[in-house]
């Protein structure tokens, strides 16, 4: 999106608990600097970037997702807005709107009574923008995108992605009924403004995807409404346009950090969309008589699948039913216990296995080293297999010993630290044990 006027929103919203040297997350995290900025592209596009800076309290921190969890749900007021109650962080769009539809309104149109549709709010995004050396306590089943290490050495321009210490999980969680996009980005110290360039083209991008699928609802609904070949609906056919050519320009701009499959984050347009929303979509183009190659667009948004990742719901991981990205793959449901295997266009897989048990879990973790052990990474007479070994063993009993189990994930994960793309799992992976002891 555009970013031509910028203001700081100090007022949009208040965080009425305070932010500085205050702890959440199970007391694992502190939060302060928090800011707040409105941006605008000066036609249709806008959004309410609210930032935090956090640091880990103790060494053994929460996991991500839970620091995520508690942003989302941090309360906080609408300054000016009728409604005085608390909001949660992750459902206060619908105020926001309401707010900016007065501010931008005159006095005369407030007392009219206008439709509340004319801004409506979208679905959040959250960005975790990381300095160090290893992942964080990530989701053990989050999406990774990678930038092929052949890009690097054979395309022009690419000297970005993992080859100069950077990376992206993404993974989604259901809150309030809306799923919300996560992308944690990983990087060192000489990587840090590729990360913030990602952090900048993904923000801006699902800003335009949530405000084109709005407006593409709202069509199909009959809620927008033109005269067919009018001056409104030139400048509708317009805004769409430009709207579908900055996305995939944003997703071209990430692409190059960290691999063409975060391209496809572009078709998360139609996400939320149903087949009937699909079809009433297509019949309102028609009676509105737009050109054809603005329709052709849309629907061109519309044939691809956006990045398959695992949804989170109260602790528990699923994937959308039958959904298929890419030619020739497919991802099928996963409940607890069972597994999916999803492929990407540049024939990489990566093996979904879900199961929050101990035995599953101390299964997945001897499955991870004994991958390791085949691709030479690691020794059969390493002490990683043996350590697993007795997990696996201890998880088997009616009362497993946690004492034990937990001491030879230590000896696991501090062997581990130096094995890269193994450690990282290895470490989401106990994690997840920790959490069931």
């Amino acid at each position: 999106m555009g970013e031509g006027i910028v203001c700081r929103a100090s007022r949009a919203l208040t965080f009425p608990e305070g932010l500085v040297s205050t702890y959440f997350g199970k007391q694992a995290w502190r939060v302060w600097g928090v800011n707040k900025t409105f941006f605008h592209d000066g036609t249709a596009v806008s959004k309410l970037e609210v930032s935090y800076k956090i640091a880990r309290n103790t060494a053994k921190a929460a996991s991500v997702n839970n620091v995520v969890l508690a942003m989302l749900e941090r309360p906080v007021r609408v300054p000016g807005h009728a409604d005085r109650r608390d909001w949660m962080l992750g459902q206060v769009g619908k105020a926001i709107a309401s707010k900016f539809l007065d501010a931008s309104s005159s006095k005369d149109a407030r007392a009219r009574n206008r439709s509340k549709d004319l801004v409506s709010s979208g679905r959040p995004c959250v960005f975790i923008q990381h300095t160090s050396r290893k992942s964080g306590n990530i989701p053990p089943h989050a999406r990774e995108f990678i930038l092929p290490v052949e890009y690097v050495e054979t395309a022009w321009g690419l000297r970005q992605g993992k080859a100069a210490g950077i990376r992206v999980f993404y993974w989604q969680v259901k809150f309030q009924g809306q799923l919300v996009p996560v992308f944690y980005c990983q990087h060192d110290d000489a990587s840090k403004e590729a990360a913030r360039n990602l952090r900048l083209y993904l923000s801006r991008m699902w800003t335009e995807i949530e405000c084109l699928a709005g407006c593409l609802r709202a069509i199909s609904r009959g809620a927008l409404a033109v005269e067919p070949r009018g001056a409104e609906a030139q400048e509708l056919q317009k805004y769409i346009n430009d709207a579908i050519k900055h996305i995939k320009r944003l997703g071209s701009n990430s692409s190059k950090i960290v691999g063409h499959d975060i391209y496809d984050i572009g078709y998360s347009v139609f996400e939320t969309f149903n087949e009937q929303d699909v079809t009433r979509l297509e019949k309102a183009l028609d009676v509105l008589e737009f050109r054809r190659n603005v329709v052709r667009a849309v629907k061109d948004m519309g044939t691809g699948s956006a990045p398959t990742t695992v949804i989170i719901t109260q602790g528990v991981y699923m994937t959308k039913e039958t959904y298929s990205f890419g030619p020739g793959s497919q991802l099928n449901q996963v409940q607890s216990g069972a597994s999916a295997t999803i492929g990407g266009p540049d024939n990489r897989t990566q093996t979904q296995i879900v199961n929050n048990t101990l035995t599953g879990l101390s299964a997945e973790l001897e499955q991870l080293v004994l991958a390791a052990i085949k691709s030479g990474k690691l020794s059969l007479d390493g002490i990683e297999h043996e350590k697993t070994k007795e997990i696996v063993l201890e998880a088997q009993k009616p009362e497993p010993n946690a004492t034990k189990i937990l001491g030879a994930l230590g000896t696991i994960e501090g062997a581990l630290n130096h094995v890269s793309g193994i450690g990282e799992k290895i470490h989401a992976i106990a994690d997840m044990i920790k959490s069931v002891l």
